[in-house]
C-alpha cells in the first residue's frame, strides 16, 4: 500500500483494477469503494504520456496475465489509475484487470494495427467532437462538449488538448 503527501500527513490509498479503495483519511479507518465505471471522462492528462505508455506497452514483449497498478507505478497518482480505466475502458483489459487478448493484440502487433484500433476507439468516444470538427464548431463549442463530461475548470483544457493531439496524430476530421 503506498501513499502520497498531503495536509496533515500521508494520505494511504489502497487501490484495487475493478474500483478503487481508498481510506477515508480521517483516521477512521474506513474504508470506501469508488467505481471506475462511474462518470468515466476521455483523458485529460498529456497525450505525449498516452504515446509514451501504449509504445512502452508494444515494446514490452510478453505481457503479463493482469494489470493493476504496479504496471503504472512510474506515473503520478493521478494519472496511473487514468491509464488503468482508459484499458479497460478501450476494451484491453477486463472490470477485473484481466488481459483481453484479441484486443491487447492491436495494441502489441505493430502501429497499422495499433492505429486502425485508436482510430476505432477515437471515432467511437469522440463521436460528438469529431462531429463538431466537420462542421466547423469553434474552440467555444467543442470545449461546451467537452464541459459535459463534467471536468473540473482546470482539467477541461487538458482534455481538449489531448483531443486536438489525437485527432492530429490519426489525421481525423469528423464522423
Amino acid at each position: 500500500m503506498g501513499g502520497f503527501p498531503c495536509r496533515g500527513g500521508r494520505f494511504r490509498v489502497r487501490w484495487e483494477v475493478a474500483g478503487v479503495r481508498q481510506n477515508g483519511g480521517d483516521g477512521s479507518g474506513s474504508v470506501r469503494k469508488v467505481s471506475l465505471m462511474q462518470g468515466w471522462m476521455p483523458p485529460s492528462f498529456s497525450y505525449r504520456t498516452f504515446v509514451a505508455f501504449f509504445g512502452d506497452l508494444a515494446g514490452r514483449g510478453a505481457l503479463p496475465a493482469r494489470f493493476d497498478l504496479s504496471a503504472v507505478a512510474e506515473y503520478p497518482p493521478s494519472i496511473g489509475p487514468q491509464l488503468l480505466e482508459l484499458m479497460e475502458r478501450m476494451g484491453l483489459l477486463d472490470a477485473d484487470g484481466a488481459v483481453v487478448g484479441e484486443s491487447m493484440r492491436a495494441v502489441v502487433g505493430g502501429e497499422a494495427r495499433w492505429r486502425e484500433f485508436l482510430t476505432g476507439w477515437a471515432r467511437e468516444v469522440y463521436a460528438e467532437q469529431l462531429g463538431l470538427a466537420a462542421a466547423g464548431a469553434g474552440e467555444e463549442e467543442l470545449r461546451a462538449s467537452f464541459a459535459r463530461f463534467g471536468y473540473k475548470p482546470h482539467k477541461l483544457p487538458r482534455a481538449v488538448q489531448f483531443f486536438h493531439a489525437l485527432r492530429a496524430d490519426l489525421g481525423l476530421v469528423g464522423t
